[in-house]
C-alpha cells in the first residue's frame, strides 16, 4: 500500500512541476501589477497554506479511523 501511496505522489508532482512554472503570485497596487513570486517560489509565501492541507489530511485520516468501527473478526481469529 505504501509503494502505491509513493507511485501517486510522484505522478501528482511531476503534473504538479508542469504547472507551477507557469504560475505567478503578483499583487495590485493601485493601477501596477507586481510579481511576488513566480514558478517554485510560490511555496515559500505560501508555506501556511501547505501546512494547513497536510495537517487537514492528516486530521481527516485520524478521524476516519477513530469514527469507523474496528473490524472484530480478524482479531478473533488471531486469538484462536
Amino acid at each position: 500500500m505504501c509503494i502505491f501511496v509513493v507511485v501517486l505522489m510522484l505522478i501528482v508532482f511531476y503534473a504538479l512541476s508542469g504547472e507551477i512554472v507557469n504560475l505567478q503570485l503578483s499583487e495590485m497596487m493601485g493601477e501596477q501589477s507586481v510579481v511576488i513570486a513566480q514558478g517554485w517560489e510560490l511555496i515559500s509565501p505560501l508555506w501556511g497554506l501547505v501546512a494547513f492541507a497536510f495537517l487537514a489530511g492528516v486530521l481527516a485520516v485520524l478521524l476516519i479511523l477513530k469514527l469507523l468501527p474496528a473490524d472484530k473478526s480478524h482479531s478473533d481469529s488471531a486469538e484462536s
